[in-house]
């Protein structure tokens, strides 16, 4: 086998590279496009109580870290304690997802039990998201975090690391799983410039765009056709929301009138039109089209989705009179510089609001700056992308909008959403969770916070020699983990 080489969107995704050295207990399956199945990982299989309170896995045998030390059940048990209640300084984006983990035991070296507070029909699906590996915790233990080391059990082992230009590995020849990973190791190079990386696939210096995050825009795919047609291209839905962030905790966007007035003044339908990268579909937090999505009819009763803007903008200039604003106000909208997707939605966003007497001024900022920015708060409006680990939208709520969710950013909280999520989390059966996922979703719309604006389609590329790529809805499953990658050359 030969070394394959990925090109990355923008910068060097944390997912992207740190996935190929983790697993979890249990993962979608790399090789299903629907991302219906979830096996296996490091769990060889797993139980549930008669009660439905408690989940027995029993662990692999044998399986070695990259350092040659084994993985016991007193890792898994380490590692989901730093999920679900996380020591003092450790933020855990993900914790609200397992609200329903009462305790985790480690009986023997392969047997870990999950005591839950109540049956929950969401604990498998989320622990197969990818985010939620096994950790080293004699590793963690001695550095004191995982920032600056990459070591798990994954099929790839880290070999060459530079900060925003190459994540470098090879194959992990200690993999619990018997003839994987088949690659003898993989490349993921930072190429932040589209022009950069469009060239770098032209010529075969890399031979695919990665598969977390969207290597291609569509006039780069106008360009691969021409020069190179014979390069496959797929374009797929994708588990990833482009939204509008307003910070609660700032004045005026503290006051819910001058939150939905924005929001009202939002046409996503100009969004997208005027993007000159990304296509996409317009919907809020719950996936577009899924079986747990409002009607058409429903969306057009919420602010930013009614179909006619003349009476939106009326409205909205009449909200931002009642908050005080008869004549308008000013705004910042911070953005990333160097991703042409998010620059093109501010400079829809600014024009938008300018019709309803919002001046927008635009502040560009390099990726981590805005990341850095977004974790403390100082920013009034956002503009940029999440992706979703699963259809399930309880994950989005979860991460993103209750008042204890790691990335609840905007600084919101609403009671009844709280309420709502813990009910649905301790039901088993969808077609009883479905309304009340949909009440929290006319909520979270209502309030205007955290604004979604549209879910992006990911446009991959590879060479025809690249063999086994799966696209899933979400990046985050075992099709990330490429240990299923294999080149025919």
């Amino acid at each position: 086998t030969s070394s394959s080489m990925a090109g990355c969107r923008s910068g060097l995704s944390t997912f992207a590279t740190a996935n190929l050295a983790y697993n979890g207990l249990v993962m979608y399956a790399a090789d299903d496009r629907t991302q219906t199945t979830i096996i296996g990982d490091l769990a060889e299989s797993w139980q549930v109580s008669e009660d439905g309170k408690s989940v027995t896995f029993r662990l692999h045998e044998g399986v070695k870290f990259h350092d040659g030390q084994l993985m016991t059940a007193d890792d898994v048990k380490f590692s989901l304690e730093r999920i679900y209640d996380p020591p003092e300084g450790i933020v855990s984006a993900r914790a609200s997802l397992f609200d329903m983990i009462d305790w985790v035991e480690a009986p023997d070296s392969r047997t870990v039990v999950i005591h839950n507070k109540f049956p929950s029909g969401t604990l498998i699906p989320f622990l197969a998201e990818g985010w939620h590996v096994i950790v080293p915790r004699h590793v963690v233990e001695k550095e004191g975090s995982l920032k600056k080391v990459v070591l798990g059990t994954g099929p790839f082992k880290l070999k060459k690391f530079i900060p925003d230009e190459v994540f470098s590995t090879e194959r992990f020849e200690g993999y619990f799983k018997e003839g994987l990973p088949y690659l003898d190791g993989v490349e993921i190079f930072g190429l932040e410039e589209s022009t950069t990386r469009i060239a770098a696939l032209l010529v075969g210096r890399i031979d695919m765009t990665t598969n977390v995050g969207r290597g291609l825009g569509k006039l780069d795919v106008k360009t691969v056709q021409r020069e190179r047609p014979e390069i496959i291209i797929e374009m797929n839905p994708r588990l990833s929301f482009r939204f509008l962030q307003l910070n609660t905790a700032v004045e005026p966007l503290n006051d819910p009138r001058v939150r939905e007035a924005i929001n009202e003044a939002i046409d996503r339908r100009v969004v997208l039109q005027l993007n000159t990268y990304s296509t996409g579909t317009i919907g809020g937090p719950i996936f577009p089209g899924s079986a747990w999505d409002l009607s058409p009819a429903q969306w057009a009763e919420l602010p930013g989705y009614g179909p006619d803007m003349e009476l939106r903008r009326a409205r909205a200039r009449g909200l931002l009179a009642e908050a005080g604003y008869p004549d308008g106000l000013e705004l910042e909208l911070m953005h990333t510089t160097g991703a042409t997707e998010h620059a093109d939605v501010a400079e829809a966003i600014t024009g938008l609001l300018a019709e309803i007497g919002i001046k927008v001024n635009r502040a560009p900022r390099a990726r981590s700056e805005t990341r850095t920015r977004e974790a403390a708060g100082q920013f009034q409006m956002w503009n940029h992308g999440y992706g979703q680990p699963a259809l399930d939208p309880a994950g989005t709520f979860g991460t993103h909008y209750l008042e204890k969710s790691g990335r609840n950013f905007h600084s919101w909280a609403n009671p009844r959403i709280e309420e709502l999520y813990l009910q649905q989390l301790a039901m088993l059966d969808d077609n009883l969770r479905r309304p009340l996922i949909q009440e929290m979703t006319r909520e979270a719309v209502q309030d205007s916070a955290l604004n979604v604006l549209y879910w992006a389609d990911e446009i991959l590329a590879y060479w025809p020699y690249v063999k086994g790529v799966v696209v899933t809805p979400s990046r985050y499953t075992g099709a990330s983990k490429l240990e299923l990658l294999w080149l025919d050359r």
